[in-house]
């Protein structure tokens, strides 16, 4: 009886001792391959052909630089057409001119050519001294770039010119945003940008335009009305026509004479 006891114990303790062992087994395995793979890795760089990231110094050095690129340019004005309102329809060129001022020490801020008429200056400082990208956004009007989109500007006295078309389709407040950014040097990298430029567009209303939507609305809604017959087309474009004539001599009259022109209509 001690013997067979002695056996079961015998038997417990082998299996605690097991697991036990196969553990430390798996364990140095892990270790092993972590290893491998280690040296492999220094040996051969980072996997997958991705960039290792600058070391702490290189990167400091990096915007230091960038900054040393920034404190070099030169002061800019940025100067524009002056366009207060369109109508309908209305085709018309919008220009944006930057001119190189040079260094801030060489010119107190403010100084710009003298400007002809019809040409407005932005207040705030555009810089220069390199690469310059100018663009329009706009917004309820259409615009067509009609130059490159990147111009040098570099040296006092310098100047680039940007043309876009504008197509008014209608009424309403358009928007122009122009925006000037300094690139560094040949790369896409944005070194710097000016203070954006907005402007409001006045699109105004005009007569054909309103016939147009007149004649829209009549084709549109003249089948629910109950008007698809010839007679009653010509009715209700017949008296379309004389309203809008009547409201177009109103407003093509002087203001003198709006109010005795409008009542004797009402007397009629």
């Amino acid at each position: 009886m001690e013997h067979e006891g002695s056996a079961r114990q015998g038997v417990r303790e082998a299996g605690r001792v097991l697991p036990l062992s196969v553990g430390a087994v798996l364990m140095g395995l892990v270790l092993v391959v972590v290893s491998v793979w280690m040296a492999r890795l220094d040996q051969s760089g980072v996997p997958g052909g991705a960039v290792p990231l600058p070391p702490s110094g290189a990167q400091s050095d990096y915007v230091l630089s960038v900054r040393q690129d920034q404190q070099s340019l030169d002061r800019g004005v940025l100067v524009h057409t002056a366009i207060g309102g369109l109508d309908v329809g209305d085709e018309a060129e919008f220009s944006v001119k930057v001119f190189d001022l040079g260094k801030g020490t060489d010119a107190p801020a403010g100084v710009a050519p003298a400007l002809p008429p019809g040409v407005v200056a932005a207040p705030d400082n555009v810089p220069t001294g390199g690469d310059l990208g100018v663009t329009l956004i706009c917004e309820h009007i259409a615009c067509t770039p009609y130059d490159a989109e990147r111009k040098p500007v570099v040296g006092k006295g310098a100047s680039a010119t940007w043309t876009f078309g504008l197509t008014a389709h209608e009424p309403g407040t358009a928007r122009l945003h122009i925006v000037a950014e300094v690139y560094r040097g040949d790369t896409d990298q944005v070194l710097v940008g000016a203070e954006p430029v907005d402007l409001d567009v006045d699109i105004r209303r005009t007569w054909s335009y309103t016939a147009r939507q007149a004649g829209h609305w009549l084709v549109a809604t003249a089948p629910g009305l109950g008007l698809c017959s010839g007679g009653a087309l010509a009715g209700v474009a017949g008296a379309l026509w004389r309203r809008l004539r009547a409201r177009r001599r109103t407003e093509a009259l002087p203001a003198a004479e709006v109010e005795p022109a409008v009542l004797e209509r009402s007397a009629g």
